[in-house]
C-alpha cells in the first residue's frame, strides 16, 4: 500500500455540518469510559484497516474510536440499518483488539447487540448513543429503562436507573473539553 500523507490542523475539528467532518481526529479520550485519557484516533467515516493502521502508527495512538453512529446517520436523526457497515466496523474492532489497541464503537443503541461477542475483551468499549433531546431539563422522578426487547425478552426483565444519578458531573464531558482534539485530513 502506498504511504498516505496526513495533514493536521486545529481548524474546524468538530464541524456542525456532517459533510465537513474530517476523516480522522486525534486527541485524548475525554468521554468517561474505560478508555478515558488514552491517546485516541477517532474515525469519523468508513476507512480501510490499512489506512486506520497507518494513522494509528503515525500518531502513536493506543486507542481507536469508530464512529458507527455518524456513519449510519444516527447522530443526525436519520439512522439507516446498514449491515455491511456494521460488519465492517466489527471486523475492524476485532482486528485492532488482536493488535492490542483499545477500541471504542460509538453505536446507536439498536446496533449494540452486533458487538456483544467483543464485550468480554477489557479493551473494548461500546458507547451506546441514545439521543434524548432536552435531557438537561429533566429532573425529579425520571428513570432510564433498559430493555432487551419486547415483553418476555431473553434478558428476563428490565433495568431502571435514576436519571439524576447518571447525570452527575463525574459522568459529563462538556463540549469545550473537545477543543484539544486535532483534525487529520489525508493529503490528496
Amino acid at each position: 500500500m502506498k504511504a498516505i500523507e496526513f495533514i493536521v490542523s486545529k481548524k474546524n475539528v468538530h464541524p456542525t455540518d456532517p459533510r465537513n467532518l474530517p476523516p480522522y481526529v486525534v486527541g485524548p479520550e475525554i468521554e468517561h469510559t474505560a478508555a478515558y485519557s488514552k491517546k485516541t484516533l477517532i474515525v469519523n467515516k468508513p476507512a480501510s484497516i490499512e489506512e486506520i493502521e497507518q494513522a494509528l502508527t503515525e500518531f502513536d495512538c493506543e486507542a481507536l474510536y469508530l464512529e458507527l453512529s455518524r456513519a449510519t446517520g444516527h447522530t443526525y436523526g436519520k439512522t439507516t440499518n446498514n449491515q455491511r457497515l456494521i460488519d465492517t466496523y466489527h471486523k475492524q474492532a476485532e482486528y485492532f483488539l488482536k493488535k492490542g489497541y483499545w477500541v471504542t464503537i460509538d453505536s446507536p443503541n439498536n446496533f449494540a447487540e452486533n458487538f456483544s461477542d467483543l464485550t468480554n475483551n477489557k479493551k473494548f468499549v461500546i458507547n451506546m448513543a441514545v439521543m434524548v433531546p432536552g435531557v438537561e431539563k429533566l429532573k425529579g422522578n425520571v428513570s432510564l429503562k433498559l430493555m432487551g426487547g419486547d415483553y418476555k425478552n431473553p434478558a428476563d426483565g428490565v433495568w431502571c436507573f435514576d436519571l439524576d444519578k447518571i447525570k452527575q458531573d463525574k459522568n459529563l464531558t462538556k463540549w469545550h473539553e473537545y477543543k484539544i482534539d486535532k483534525r487529520v485530513d489525508i493529503k490528496k
